[in-house]
């Protein structure tokens, strides 16, 4: 269940996923990944509160899970709560030190609290771990196709189209970043 579960929503089909989840918990209540997708089906849907209770049940399992501590930094910056997030993703960073989202997400939260050096280190952190990602993602795509493997080859696809993506949106907040450090207070 937890397979078909992770397929639909590496497809996008959220609704699709969400029953396929809820049966791996019933079969494995201690599945700490059913509940951290769980949590995301819920996160697509922008219910934020039933996200952060699935993320949280996800961390009673593994504490020291980072996607999940990655999530629920995100809860609470969408909810405003600025220092909550800093601290999920500063736990993201210790436990991961190339988790590139992290770096993407702390850098966000220095612009907003002006401390744009420190948001530009950590820009080019995420660049740094997100070119990595993309060289992986490139050798995967090429593999899986050589061997036949379209399917796989199509996920590594979006995923290279998803880092690409980060990349762009990296390299734009940073030179916006790096014109507010210039022009000062």
């Amino acid at each position: 269940h937890l397979r078909l579960g992770m397929t639909l929503l590496q497809a996008g089909k959220f609704d699709q996923s969400e029953p396929s989840f809820e049966r791996a918990v019933e079969l494995n209540p201690s599945s700490y990944q059913a509940y951290y997708y769980l949590g995301n089906v819920w996160l697509s849907r922008r219910n934020l509160d039933r996200a952060m209770g699935f993320y949280e049940e996800s961390l009673k399992y593994v504490l020291n899970f980072p996607e999940a501590l990655y999530a629920l930094g995100t809860v609470h910056f969408r909810k405003s709560n600025i220092q909550l997030a800093l601290g999920y993703f500063e736990q993201v960073l210790q436990r991961n030190p190339r988790h590139a989202d992290a770096y993407f997400s702390r850098a966000s939260i220095y612009v907003r609290g002006k401390r744009y050096p420190k948001a530009i280190d950590d820009y080019n952190r995420a660049l740094e771990f997100y070119d990595k990602q993309l060289v992986r993602l490139r050798e995967s795509v090429i593999s899986l196709e050589g061997r036949g493997l379209n399917k796989k080859a199509d996920l590594e696809r979006r995923r290279k189209a998803r880092v690409e993506r980060s990349i762009e949106r990296t390299l734009t907040l940073k030179m916006e970043a790096e014109d507010l450090q210039l022009r000062g207070p």
